[in-house]
């Protein structure tokens, strides 16, 4: 028997959308016969790895299943259902047999008893789940893009003056922690089925190693072979400003054993089976 979801309020808000059929720019002839996902949680490098694997040659990963963002394309691509929304993105977005996105627990979460989307996508295959060793750090610089509407950063720019007139807040920078902790909760909870095959990526490892390393591992764990590799670059920059270094200096002062509580709890990313390996 076909299961049957309950129409969320994405899905009535998509059944509105005038159903136009726009053809995409650049399409693949022939339907993606894998998924590749990367998971991340914010402010663990998804931006800057999906900015590096798309100048490499890769498809493009983004979020094309971020709950705000749905509507916004599924308009552009003129569809006004979960199976045309996800066959004209795989169509547009395909190169070589592979369809590479980014997908969140919380997105996931979301949207699984929304209609019927998550049942067009396959968890199944190798993915990637990018996390941060240091997730004080990843709170702190969650908290800094929240309180300055700036999310990313370019090669070349400054920290604009939003960022420095920002105060301090522990109990905001906490509940950041908590936020992380249970996201990254969900997704052990649903690993059988979410990231049965996947491979583990630190955030500091990333940041850390040279760029063709990278998208040669990716090109590994996703099958798939790059056209670029050698010219391939991301114009994010992983950037730790002094402004975030004193916060989470500041933090660790006085919550030192929340934070060891909460990477105990961590361990399972932390001290990880499967990590990326990378042949320098």
């Amino acid at each position: 028997m076909t299961p049957t979801y309950p129409n969320g309020p994405r899905t009535k808000a998509l059944s509105t959308l005038l159903n136009r059929q726009v053809a995409p720019i650049t399409c693949s002839s022939q339907p993606p016969n894998r998924d590749f996902v990367i998971w991340f949680t914010a402010r663990t490098g998804s931006t800057w790895l999906g900015s590096l694997l798309f100048s490499a040659g890769f498809p493009k990963p983004s979020e094309y299943f971020h709950p705000n963002k749905i509507l916004r394309i599924a308009s552009y691509l003129g569809v006004n259902t979960w199976a045309d929304y996800v066959n004209s993105v795989k169509q547009k977005r395909t190169i070589d047999g592979v369809f590479a996105h980014e997908m969140t627990f919380q997105f996931w979460d979301m949207l699984r008893n929304d209609g019927d989307v998550m049942s067009h996508l396959d968890f199944s295959g190798p993915s990637i789940v990018l996390f941060r060793e240091d997730v004080v750090a990843q709170a702190v610089s969650i908290y800094l893009a929240v309180k300055s509407k700036k999310w990313h950063r370019y090669q070349g720019t400054e920290i604009t003056q939003n960022e420095l007139q920002i105060p301090y807040n522990e109990n905001e920078i906490r509940e950041k922690i908590l936020y992380i902790c249970k996201q990254e909760t969900g997704l052990k909870e649903h690993q059988n089925l979410l990231i049965p095959q996947a491979k583990f990526l630190s955030y500091e490892k990333m940041a850390a190693s040279q760029p063709k390393s990278v998208i040669v591992s990716l090109e590994q764990q996703a099958e798939f072979k790059a056209s670029n590799v050698d010219k391939a670059r991301s114009y994010y920059v992983p950037v730790r400003s002094a402004i975030s270094q004193g916060m989470c200096t500041q933090f660790m002062e006085r919550n030192e054993q929340f934070v060891a509580d909460i990477q105990s709890r961590r361990k399972w990313l932390l001290n990880n089976k499967d990590p990326l390996t990378f042949t320098q």
